[in-house]
This record gives C-alpha cells, sequence and structure tokens, in this order.
C-alpha cells in the first residue's frame, strides 16, 4: 500500500510520488469523455517529471501539460497564488513590495510524447518500475535469453518464467539440440 508523503526527499518518497502519479493519471484517463489539464509548476522537480512521464505514457491528444510562467520577484512571494483583480500588496521573500494585481502570468503549453501505441503494455500494470522497464523494451528491443536448468526457470528479455517441470525439460533439450548444432 501507498502511503502519500509530506515531501519528495527520500528514494522511497520519490517512488511513492510517482505511483501515485502514474496510478491516478491512467485511471483518469480510462474516461474517454474526461480531459485532463496538468500543471508542472510548483512542487518538487520530482513529481514534475513523474507528471510528464505519466503524460507521456497515458494522456490522450485532448489533454493537455501546462506549466506556469509568472516573473522571478512573484515566485518568491508565497502569499502569490494568481493576479488578483484588485490591487493587494504583498511582500516576497527578499522584503520587495509587490502589487498583486499586477504581474502578467504565462500559461506555456508543454509538448509530449505520447506513446499511446503502445497501450496494450500499460494495461498489464501501473507499477512505475515494471512500466518503465516495458516501454524500455517495446521500443528498444533487445532479446535475451538465460535459462536456468536447475531451477526450472527461463528469463526472456528480462521477464522470469517459472517452466515447471515438463515445459523446462522441453526447453532444456531443444537448447541442446541447438547449442550441439542440431537446431
Amino acid at each position: 500500500l501507498l502511503e502519500p508523503h509530506d515531501d519528495v526527499d527520500s528514494n522511497e518518497a520519490a517512488y511513492a510520488s510517482g505511483q501515485i502519479v502514474l496510478q491516478s493519471l491512467a485511471s483518469l484517463t480510462r474516461d474517454a469523455a474526461r480531459g485532463i489539464l496538468a500543471l508542472l509548476s510548483g512542487g518538487r522537480k520530482t513529481m514534475a517529471y513523474h507528471v510528464g512521464l505519466a503524460f507521456s505514457l497515458y494522456a490522450r491528444s485532448w489533454d493537455r501539460l501546462l506549466h506556469v510562467l509568472v516573473p522571478p520577484a512573484y515566485e518568491r512571494a508565497p502569499a502569490f497564488y494568481f493576479p488578483r483583480r484588485e490591487a493587494v500588496t504583498i511582500v516576497n521573500l527578499d522584503g520587495v513590495r509587490l502589487d498583486a494585481s499586477a504581474p502578467v502570468v504565462n500559461l506555456i503549453d508543454v509538448p509530449y510524447v505520447r506513446l499511446g501505441g503502445i497501450r496494450q503494455l500499460l494495461e498489464r500494470t501501473e507499477d512505475l518500475a515494471l512500466t518503465v522497464r516495458a516501454v524500455n523494451s517495446a521500443l528498444n528491443p533487445q532479446i535475451s535469453l538465460r535459462a536456468d536448468i536447475g531451477g526450472a526457470t527461463l528469463s526472456w528479455s528480462g521477464y522470469d518464467l517459472d517452466l515447471r517441470p515438463s515445459p523446462m525439460l522441453l526447453f532444456a533439450a531443444l537448447l541442446r539440440r541447438i547449442a550441439h548444432g542440431d537446431g
């Protein structure tokens, strides 16, 4: 069970954050009638990366990934969230007095690679590490085969298969024939 963390300040918290973002976006994008608008602004860089990654994996053509840019002086003003309609004075962390109704906020559409063509892989798991591994394997196929005859396991491109007992015996016989040039 994943527990939300107060901050992304450890490997465990970063992994949990990635899992929560990935699972949330996977779930939200199952509804074709729902559009998703996500912001990369604010928060931790790790979390913003996870949102961008999840968008590449799950977002559809009508979903939007955005970044909000405000003037640097306002970035350092904890009381500033958005421009106000009326003039209100706020003070940033440098002691500079600012008018909260004055700044121009730029909304930037962030392009992202849509990997929807590999959707079948993504529907099998919402585990962050397994999803990344499956996508990397699909995009960069490197076929490898490792057999542990005694342990009755076969590893095909990093995925372990338990072949007990008859399938492993058949596979071992085929490997022997190939090794001796009879295959």
